[in-house]
């Protein structure tokens, strides 16, 4: 349920801003913990705490990521994955190996991944996990991959391949290699975790929701689908599926968990409910009501559409004060 973002635009003198609005634009997604990393020349620098996102990032920390002059930022709202609320299992998450290493990483997902005691005893011998968080697990799993593989589709395809089966994710996430920072996103192979891309005045903008990009004055080019990776860096964006499976979104984010302005499988999740409301009211044919009322706000579509096809009036006789 968390709300993901990642910006790559290097030498924008807004990305930090622009990262905190695209991020910010999710926060109906989760209010338990909010945070943002970026990704520099000289390495990755993050905060994040509980609570949301205005609340844990304030103007002068925008002010203070942007004179770090990033090539990259990723920022998470949602929940911090754990029985309580802490700072420590809030994301994105930096990544600890044991030993030294040519590559620093930090990540944030949106899932669940299950079945992973035996990778994460393998794991253990490389990496210090600090927290109870299954983010953490799959950040070591492709700081390992990058290792073997280096910042390449190759180390990606494996990740994919070793979750097959255990869960569902869509991540972004920062490499740092010595020189420069990397963008990279990957989602599972069955697309189940909303996760969509565009490019707005030069920057490549990756999230959970197409209302980041409205919220930025653009539009996504296109929902990722199973299985596909990109990775941002100064040769340019590359992006590659790879792994072709099925795809099986999750209906709920149409139904309940999207923003109204979202895109979900090519449309606006406003029509979504209100072509489901359209359908619903065919069952309600004969009712005797006289007016119909949407509650919550997320069954406002479904509502409007089942007084269009009902021929009621809609009336707001519940409103949220807060």
């Amino acid at each position: 349920m968390d709300g993901i973002t990642g910006i790559y635009s290097p030498g924008d003198s807004d990305l930090v801003q622009k990262v905190f609005l695209a991020t910010g634009s999710l926060q109906h997604r989760g209010k338990t913990s909010a945070g943002i990393a970026i990704g520099t020349g000289k390495g990755i620098k993050l905060f994040k705490d509980t609570g949301s996102l205005a609340d844990v990032i304030d103007p002068e920390m925008v002010r203070v990521f942007q004179e770090l002059d990033p090539f990259a930022a990723i920022g998470n709202v949602g929940y911090t994955k754990s029985h309580l609320p802490d700072k420590r299992n809030s994301e994105p998450i930096v990544i600890q190996p044991r030993g030294s290493s040519p590559f620093q990483l930090a990540l944030t997902m949106g899932g669940r991944v299950l079945a992973v005691d035996e990778l994460k005893e393998r794991l253990e011998k490389k990496y210090i996990f600090q927290t109870e968080n299954r983010t953490e697990l799959v950040g070591a799993l492709l700081h390992d991959c990058i290792e073997k593989e280096g910042i390449s589709f190759e180390a990606g395809r494996i990740l994919i391949d070793t979750l097959h089966g255990r869960g569902t994710f869509a991540l972004t996430a920062l490499v740092y290699d010595g020189r420069q920072s990397y963008l990279l996103a990957i989602n599972d192979d069955r697309a189940f975790e909303p996760f969509c891309f565009g490019r707005i005045d030069g920057a490549f903008i990756i999230s959970s929701e197409s209302i980041s990009h409205r919220r930025l004055g653009g539009f996504i080019e296109r929902e990722y689908r199973g299985a596909e990776m990109t990775i941002c860096g100064e040769g340019g964006v590359e992006m590659k599926r790879l792994r072709e499976e099925t795809p099986l979104p999750d209906v709920f984010q149409g139904i309940y968990f999207g923003n109204v302005a979202s895109i979900f499988q090519g449309k606006e999740i406003f029509q979504l409910r209100r072509e489901l409301g359209l359908s619903l009211a065919q069952l309600y044919r004969g009712t005797e009501a006289d007016v119909v009322v949407p509650n919550p706000d997320s069954g406002r579509g479904v509502s409007y559409g089942i007084a269009e096809g009902l021929g009621l009036p809609l009336a707001h006789g519940l409103v949220k004060q807060s």
